[in-house]
């Protein structure tokens, strides 16, 4: 199917899907062959993926691809997934969610510092922390957003079945938080491991529920081609693009 009707199918239609992640090459290649998210995409593969490729227009256009691309279809794209050992697909996944030169690569602590000097990242980090954490889970409500009491936000409790939730995770790729980090090496390594934890791993966004506004609804759980597939009977989110 392609992705321009995947996109009407998702945003119009009932059910949506939401699956836990697949190839990020065939997911691209899906989007390549789609008129409107090619338009988009190419864009983004040749400013990121260049020889001589300029950070700040990589992200720049990588926050556009994103802000135009409808949240179901961003979600698929977001959510893809490379084997340990297919390098091919894991330098096609940093440039695509990363918006970062592909030789770029800085430990979690300093995209978290690099955020927080930036007023529309930290903006987004607000916004990402306000969302899927509540008043009574959230350690840095009660005091400025910083790189410790992030580290020390409880996964467990990440509200992932949102969809306010899920969304302002999306609109952080592109920003320096959603650059490919390392915790190799570093002193305060446990704190490294708890941001990239936090803010790199998408496997928190696969749950047994979706919260739709204030109601819940139940999802419900089948494989299909070795893929978790969720399933909802609301459709959320939808943005032309």
């Amino acid at each position: 199917m392609p992705l321009r009707s995947l996109s009407r199918h998702l945003c119009r239609t009932s059910p949506v899907a939401y699956d836990s992640g697949g190839p990020c090459l065939e997911r691209v290649a899906l989007c390549l062959r789609d008129e409107v998210c090619n338009r988009n995409l190419v864009p983004l593969l040749q400013t990121c993926g260049a020889k001589r490729c300029d950070r700040a227009q990589c992200r720049a256009t990588a926050l556009r691809f994103y802000a135009r691309m409808p949240a179901p279809v961003a979600d698929l794209l977001v959510m893809c997934e490379c084997g340990p050992r297919d390098e091919g697909c894991r330098h096609v996944a940093a440039t695509l969610h990363g918006g970062t030169c592909a030789a770029d690569i800085w430990s979690c602590q300093a995209g978290v510092s690099h955020c927080l000097r930036d007023w529309s990242c930290r903006k987004r980090l607000n916004s990402f922390i306000s969302k899927c954490w509540n008043t009574e889970s959230e350690p840095c409500r009660d005091s400025f957003v910083n790189e410790e009491c992030i580290s020390r936000m409880n996964p467990a409790l990440l509200l992932a079945g949102e969809a306010e939730c899920r969304a302002s995770f999306l609109a952080l790729m592109g920003t320096p938080l959603q650059y490919p980090c390392t915790c190799e090496g570093l002193v305060e390594r446990r704190r490294c491991d708890a941001l990239s934890n936090i803010l790199h791993n998408r496997s928190h966004f696969v749950g047994p529920w979706l919260k739709i506004g204030d109601s819940h609804k139940t999802l419900e759980r089948s494989q299909s081609e070795g893929h978790t597939l969720v399933t909802v009977t609301t459709v959320i989110l939808c943005k032309s693009g």
